[in-house]
């Protein structure tokens, strides 16, 4: 087991209209390489498993969760210093 461990440097966040269909993204950018978290809304049919590739340059990592995450995800990144991410490559937990 292995752990990816970075401090996040920037973040950029989009929000799409739910006319569009897509979930809500945060991206992460830091030592650790690029994070994609995506938030998905209530009733969607299949939610993404998170998944890592470690080939790319730099390594990235893909991450769902519930849409109601959102905006404690944002408040951390915005109020909390310094923040790190944390991705265990087994059980693909962030």
């Amino acid at each position: 087991m292995t752990y990816h461990i970075g401090n996040i440097a920037e973040y950029q966040l989009n929000i799409w209209s739910h006319k569009r269909g897509g979930p809500d993204q945060i991206t992460l950018y830091g030592t650790f390489g690029v994070a994609w978290l995506f938030f998905v809304p209530p009733g969607t049919a299949a939610i993404g498993s998170n998944s890592m590739s470690l080939s790319s340059n730099p390594p990235t990592f893909t991450c769902f969760f519930d849409d109601y995450t959102w905006p404690r995800v944002v408040d951390m990144l915005r109020n909390e210093k310094p923040l790190y991410f944390w991705f265990e490559d087994v059980s693909l937990r962030m």
